[in-house]
């Protein structure tokens, strides 16, 4: 019972924050509370399913995700404060048309899924697993690097890689 009220109190510290900033979010944030309520304070709108549309951390936000939280992102990804991925959690970007992710960022594991391309416009660096399963990362002038521990995962091909369109590299 205890864990259950701390979750209502959850529930009703973000309603207070969306109620004044983001009205839009409110309904989602009662579903999905646990998952996206650090998320929804730092401006993201969600579609009927509770995947994010698009992600925009404002300068002197924090977001951590603590835990195994998967995040699915199927718009644009600003990163203009802090960004924790923590150990343990995955970002999906499952875009079907152009996205980009901007703002130096690292995140623990990074999937690239829905056939559309993701334009980094910032470095960015994935410690866990780089899943490329459909849809380009094109690098432009922003390096993609691999942490020490880092894998990639996935089958390339010409709808599916990390392009190196600019002076951007792929490092480990």
């Amino acid at each position: 019972m205890r864990e259950r009220k701390e979750g209502m109190n959850m529930t009703r510290h973000a309603h207070a924050i969306a109620a004044v900033r983001y009205p839009g979010i409110r309904k989602r944030l009662e579903y999905r509370c646990r998952c996206f309520i650090i998320i929804a304070i730092a401006l993201a709108t969600f579609s009927p399913r509770g995947m994010a549309q698009n992600i925009k951390i404002v300068p002197g936000m924090k977001v951590k995700l603590d835990g195994a939280i998967s995040v699915v992102i199927q718009g644009n990804f600003t990163n203009g404060g802090s960004f924790d991925a923590g150990a343990a959690s995955t970002t999906t970007f499952s875009n079907s048309s152009p996205a980009s992710l901007t703002g130096a960022t690292t995140f623990n594991n990074l999937a690239k899924s829905g056939g559309g391309d993701l334009t980094l416009n910032s470095d960015v660096t994935v410690n866990g697993t780089l899943a490329l399963t459909s849809g380009n990362i094109i690098l432009g002038s922003n390096n993609l690097t691999l942490g020490t521990a880092a894998t990639v995962s996935g089958a390339p091909s010409a709808a599916n890689m990390v392009v190196a369109s600019g002076t951007g590299e792929m490092r480990k």
